[in-house]
């Protein structure tokens, strides 16, 4: 019984050793890589042309980049990880490979933060929008409308703070 114990040992020993490289590469096998270049945008021209008060385009403009800082983030830290979990299974003379990945990589996460952006600002907009119609839709038109704005800043920043 002992032999068949030392003989899994062994085997299991050897296995582990072959694994090694997999899961940790030498130090000269990695190299620096470009950041992602994760461009930003803002609402702002949007919200002016839905005629939002001040007050409503400087809090939902500051919702926005705070929430747009919070998709970037994500996205270059799964990106740092999933190339570090790559250029691990490359040595030092597959450099060209790994570059190559690398640039694969690099578009599919800039066009996935792209897309979530993109998301994010049309869900916000959509959301104004609606608010905004909810409003007027309890408002006559007139002199009355920029009250209706008045209570659209409140109602919309209280909606979108507990989003």
């Amino acid at each position: 019984m002992a032999t068949a114990t030392a003989r899994i040992a062994s085997f299991t020993e050897a296995t582990l050793a072959r694994m090694g490289p997999l899961l940790r590469a030498p130090p000269s096998a990695r190299r620096d890589h470009a950041p992602l270049q994760l461009i930003r945008t803002t609402i702002r021209p949007e919200l002016v042309a839905l005629n939002c008060t001040e007050r409503v385009i400087s809090s939902l403009s500051r919702l926005f980049e705070v929430s747009q800082e919070k998709l970037r983030r994500g996205a270059v830290f799964n990106y740092e990880g999933t190339l570090a979990a790559l250029s691990a299974t490359f040595d030092v003379h597959e450099q060209d490979g790994l570059a190559e990945y690398e640039c694969i990589l690099s578009a599919r996460y800039i066009s996935d933060y792209s897309e979530a952006r993109e998301q994010l600002r049309q869900a916000l907009l959509d959301r104004v929008h609606a608010t905004m119609m909810s409003c007027a839709g309890g408002n006559s038109r007139g002199a009355e409308s920029d009250s209706g704005r008045g209570n659209f800043s409140g109602e919309v920043v209280e909606v979108l703070e507990r989003a």
